[in-house]
């Protein structure tokens, strides 16, 4: 029994201390009152070893490895108001020198202000940065960077796509100026520039060292409002001074993304970049209301309440149950060819378009479009898989494995594709991952609301997804020692910082999402795994062809990308074949900017010579297209 002397020195703890039915702001006010009272009476030496309340509770808080999972906020986050482009530009960004000289406005040393602050304070006063302004963004930075693409600006402004003019249509000087009024701010004589911020609805403000540099820095971000350097070129140029020259484009239309560009560009990156993302009406017959890519994921477009948002080829290889229609085909080329590269001149025009392969029986359909309605002067319609051969020219003899949103399987021997041994899974690919690791964080309670927020994902798996050698053996060092895989992923800077589950840890789900291409199982898929179908049609071939193929996988497409695939493939297919008893050479062949292989390979078709037999059979001029639709009519 304890005697009432020792009972005086006890302190009374409250019950409510757990993370589940414990306000924490309440716990820490009674905590902190029950202590303040009933110290006093401790003697000294116990009362500086005895830990507080407090610190008893972030110990136990610490150890918890889920993110909070805050429902209020997520249902105070309105999707439909979310604005997707910076994520999607951070997406769909190319690696070429020459695409990121050719899009740079402007570059130079300005005081700034914090965005949102438009007169200088006591303590928030100026401060020198350094600007770039291009693709329709002015980036600011602490010092001048050795490297864009590796260095986190401090501030980056979205411009305002207030002035939207027609591709057709011809706007004076007194018209352009009045739709900037609410996009940038500049008087004449004062050194202070102001633009105003498109997602945040704020205005950053700068100021040059005179008034005369001001008016430059205005120019020039207003002419990059109203015509966006991503469009400006050397290729456009040279085709508004030479107006009897054809032009080559090339235009690839994947089941993710979209790339179009001039061939006669041979540092290789296309130069339009942009998910195959359409919005439209149910009711919409008119191919000028279509909106792409960016245009598409704007919250304005996405509000409207009769507005369809669908993405691509994902998951359909039927034409009836597929997303594009030929209107959505008219529609596409009218924003790629008259909106963004501001090409006017239909006739001059020889495009080189490559399709899904669900369009393959629907051939004269897209004659019909391309030539009959948009007056192409030629066209030539080749699948994405054997153009990839064509940018690594050692041999057109391989067996090309597209891995995009998708799965494409193609044998090729010298040219000719042997379509009977082909395998194709659009589920197999970059949207089974995307699937694979939103069930992973789900564990986390990292959860997301809408379809468009998907790109998150993507965004988690292209910076931190890998394919592990040995998942097992990995699995259990992630268990055992976490910090080896442990990476901190922070999502602030797309979605609003409110949200408490915008930075999470991720471990064994980085091997884990990746995981599904060798054990759909995982997911609940019943089909077979890459290596498996890659062994399939290996079988399929002659047996004499075998061989050859074998030492001549080549890897295109975006999900490829992913670390040390390359070497889990060839494990694999050696082990299948090993235990088969045909142990043949494997050789997994994964070339450079393979994401853009059937892009440059397109491109390196048009410009090289020898190649030119190839070409003249698949080339359709408009004028015998035209003379074939009089003699059937």
């Amino acid at each position: 029994m304890a005697t009432n002397s020792e009972n005086e020195h006890q302190i009374e703890v409250p019950r409510r201390l757990s993370l589940t039915d414990c306000d924490f702001q309440k716990a820490q006010t009674d905590c902190n009152s029950h202590v303040r009272t009933n110290s006093d009476s401790l003697p000294r030496q116990e009362r500086a070893v005895r830990p507080t309340i407090r610190q008893r509770f972030f110990s136990v808080r610490k150890k918890t490895p889920r993110a909070e999972f805050d429902p209020k906020a997520l249902a105070d986050f309105r999707v439909t108001e979310w604005d997707p482009t910076h994520l999607l530009m951070e997406l769909y960004r190319t690696s070429s020198s020459y695409f990121h000289r050719s899009r740079l406005r402007k570059e130079g040393m300005l005081e700034t202000l914090n965005l949102g602050q438009t007169r200088p304070g006591i303590f928030r006063r100026y401060k020198r940065k350094y600007l770039f302004v291009s693709d329709s963004t002015v980036t600011c930075y602490q010092t001048q960077p050795a490297d864009v693409n590796q260095t986190k600006p401090k501030i980056k402004v979205l411009l305002p796509r207030d002035y939207e003019p027609d591709a057709y249509s011809e706007e004076t000087d007194s018209d352009t100026s009045s739709v900037l009024t609410n996009s940038i701010r500049w008087q004449e004589g004062s050194s202070v520039v102001q633009v105003r911020d498109r997602e945040s609805d704020r205005w950053f403000t700068c100021r040059a060292t005179n008034d005369e540099e001001a008016g430059e820095w205005f120019d020039t971000i207003r002419q990059e409002i109203i015509n966006p350097s991503f469009i400006k070129n050397e290729m456009t140029l040279h085709y508004e001074a030479h107006p009897q020259e054809m032009v080559d484009l090339v235009m690839i239309v994947g089941s993710c993304s979209i790339r179009a560009g001039f061939s006669q560009l041979e540092d290789g990156a296309p130069l339009i970049y942009f998910p195959s993302v359409v919005l439209h009406t149910e009711e919409t017959e008119v191919s000028s209301e279509y909106s792409w890519g960016f245009e598409a994921v704007l919250p304005s477009a996405r509000q409207a309440a009769s507005s369809l948002l669908k993405y691509g080829f994902c998951y359909s290889q039927n034409l009836q149950d597929n997303v594009f229609k030929p209107l959505h085909l008219s529609s596409l080329l009218y924003y790629v060819i008259c909106s963004l590269m501001r090409l006017r001149d239909m006739r001059r025009i020889r495009l080189l378009l490559s399709l899904p392969q669900a369009w393959k029986g629907y051939t004269e359909d897209v004659c019909h479009v391309i030539l009959g309605e948009l007056n192409l002067g030629s066209l030539a319609l080749l699948p994405a898989h054997i153009l990839p051969l064509y940018h690594d020219s050692t041999s057109l003899t391989a067996l090309v494995v597209r891995l995009g949103g998708g799965m494409e399987i193609v044998p090729i021997v010298e040219g000719v594709v042997l379509e009977t041994a082909a395998q194709r899974n659009p589920e197999m690919g970059g949207h089974l991952i995307d699937t694979a690791l939103m069930g992973l964080l789900a564990k986390l309670n990292v959860r997301t609301s809408s379809t468009v927020e998907s790109f998150l994902w993507r965004f988690v798996k292209e910076r931190h997804a890998f394919v592990s050698l040995d998942p097992e053996q990995d699995l259990i060092t992630a268990e055992q020692a976490p910090h080896k895989f442990q990476r901190v992923v922070d999502l602030s800077e797309f979605r609003p910082p409110n949200l408490t589950h915008n930075t999470f840890h991720i471990v064994s789900e980085r091997f884990q999402c990746a995981e599904v291409l060798f054990n759909p199982g995982l997911i609940g898929k019943d089909f077979p795994s890459l290596p498996k179908y890659i062994a399939q049609v290996l079988e399929r071939v002659d047996i004499d062809l075998r061989r050859d193929l074998g030492k001549r996988i080549l890897l295109v497409g975006g999900t490829t990308l992913l670390p040390q695939l390359p070497e889990r493939l060839h494990k694999e297919l050696s082990l299948i074949f090993s235990q088969k008893g045909r142990g043949f050479q494997i050789n997994i062949n994964s070339m450079p900017q393979r994401e853009h292989a059937a892009y440059l390979g397109a491109c390196q078709l048009l410009r090289d010579e020898t190649y030119e037999p190839i070409l003249r059979k698949e080339w359709i001029n408009l004028a015998e297209w035209q003379k074939e639709q009089e003699i059937r009519v």
